[in-house]
């Protein structure tokens, strides 16, 4: 029996590597053409922290990403603007490319469409997305040619200032880490701070995907 045993273990634990390594290609091609690198084992707490309030452009950029995290969707769109580009998005599906090319400036997304999008592509409460260690600052107002093509790309907005904020944090899969960044347009609309989103993807890719740039793996995870 024991003999037996002594076979089977080795079987097991190349089963669990492979199923390691399936989860991770998952979730790099998901997350499009993340290369896959030699790297130390880190430590993931799993803490989370409360989302910071909306005072601030950086606090506000924070917020919106812990709730993506945390499957608050409502509150996401609540603190957002994501432009639709053409008259008909119902029809867009995951193989579709979206930019602003594809139609006019038709207005913000409605928060149904919002909501139902997350919840088809990243699940409840978030289930299909682990985000750590989030950290954002803000970088300086845009310049004045900069706000003006915002205001001549969607139907004139009226806002009392525009800012440059960096986000950036840990994006957890099955069985490795990742790093991202992302540069994002916060508007100040009478004392209000707004998320600016782009409404765009590239072909097989999801809207939400936009929201993370130059991910790269930097280690296996030991939770």
């Amino acid at each position: 029996m024991s003999l037996r045993n002594g076979m089977n273990r080795p079987y097991k634990i190349v089963y669990l590597v492979l199923l390691c390594i399936f989860f991770t290609g998952a979730l790099i091609r998901v997350l499009s053409g993340t290369s896959i690198l030699h790297s130390a084992l880190i430590y993931s707490s799993g803490e989370k922290d409360s989302p910071p309030g909306v005072k601030t452009p950086e606090a506000v950029v924070k917020s919106f990403y812990i709730f993506i995290d945390t499957g608050e969707y409502e509150r996401a769109w609540e603190i957002s603007l994501e432009p639709v580009w053409g008259s008909d998005r119902i029809g867009v599906t995951y193989r579709d490319e979206v930019d602003e090319d594809s139609g006019a400036f038709s207005g913000w997304i409605e928060k149904d469409e919002f909501i139902s999008r997350l919840i088809q592509n990243l699940g409840e409460r978030g289930k299909g997305i682990t985000l750590n260690n989030i950290e954002t600052h803000e970088t300086g107002k845009l310049y004045m040619d900069e706000k003006r093509r915002i205001k001549n790309q969607y139907d004139r907005i009226d806002f009392d200032e525009a800012y440059s904020v960096r986000a950036c944090g840990q994006l957890l899969g099955a069985c490795s880490i990742f790093k991202w960044e992302k540069d994002l347009v916060v508007l100040d609309i009478g004392g209000t701070y707004k998320v600016m989103l782009y409404g765009t993807k590239p072909k097989n890719s999801f809207f939400y995907q936009s929201w993370f740039q130059n991910i790269s793996r930097i280690g296996d995870l030991k939770r």
